[in-house]
């Protein structure tokens, strides 16, 4: 058994990307970045070298951004080349995709928007993380129901006949999409002073388990160029090649970059 397997065998969690430890202190996880590269909800799978390493390094040099400027995550501090000390949250089984541009699933759902316009305010959609369902698409038609849709059809036309009580109430998503779109104006104008486009991202929330938080929601996800779509001079600085068919092994110069512009923007605060 190598030594990843090994590890892998002490977590309490494992993603597809990510794997969580718990630690000596109640309430505070370790988490780990894998070298894995995963897409369409998990069907396509690689990996390359040092990877997780350096998932980990933008992971917590955008944790560490985002706190200068006052906004707050499960994030602690470094704990390895591969991992971060974070909160220990309760997931929320919520995937909440923020965007600034009509692309992909979004133009499936909403035929009569043209591809690649940009909206005048970043549009906030929340989607129940199920990868089995495909991630289907939320509607809000009341407090008390969430109905789901196939994320990748026109609302109203393929209902999945599904009705699930809501993970929050009324004012906690209003919570969850305020943070969503507060992170992405700031990231957006982050990567616009150098050069760059932020088309969207997706991150996750949950529930702060133990401590003086206890019970308070926060961003408990990491934002990385498996989590967004980033573009510039018409090249993606994200996982887009992978998802077109090129092996992940290419991924990791555009991930470098992204990673030395963080590095650069830090050493200036």
């Amino acid at each position: 058994m190598d030594e990843i397997n090994l590890r892998m065998e002490g977590a309490i969690c494992i993603g597809k990307t990510k794997a969580v430890f718990s630690t000596w202190l109640p309430g505070m996880v370790e988490i780990f970045n894998k070298d894995d590269v995963t897409a369409l909800d998990g069907e396509q799978k690689d990996s390359f070298p040092d990877k997780g390493k350096l998932s980990n390094q933008i992971a917590c040099d955008i944790f560490w951004l985002l706190k200068c400027y006052g906004m707050e995550s499960h994030f602690l501090d470094r704990a390895s080349g591969d991992s971060f000390y974070a909160l220990e949250c309760d997931k929320i089984p919520l995937e909440v995709v923020v965007r600034r541009v009509a692309s992909g699933s979004y133009i499936k759902r909403n035929p009569g928007v043209e591809d690649g316009v940009d909206f005048d305010v970043p549009v906030v959609e929340l989607f129940l993380k199920d990868d089995s369902c495909h991630d289907p698409y939320i509607d809000f038609h009341s407090d008390k129901m969430w109905y789901l849709y196939d994320s990748k059809k026109p609302i109203d036309t393929d209902f999945f006949g599904a009705e699930i009580d809501p993970y929050l109430n009324r004012e906690e998503v209003e919570e969850v999409i305020r943070q969503a779109n507060n992170i992405f104006i700031f990231l957006e104008w982050f990567w616009h002073r150098r050069g760059y486009k932020l088309y969207n991202f997706k991150i996750e929330f949950g529930r702060v388990k133990e401590g003086y938080k206890k019970g308070l929601i926060v961003w408990s996800d990491v934002l990385t160029p498996d989590e967004w779509i980033l573009m510039k001079d018409n090249v993606h600085y994200d996982k887009q090649p992978f998802r077109d068919g090129a092996p992940a092994s290419v991924l990791k110069t555009l991930y470098e970059q992204v990673s030395k512009e963080l590095t650069e923007a830090l050493s200036k605060i």
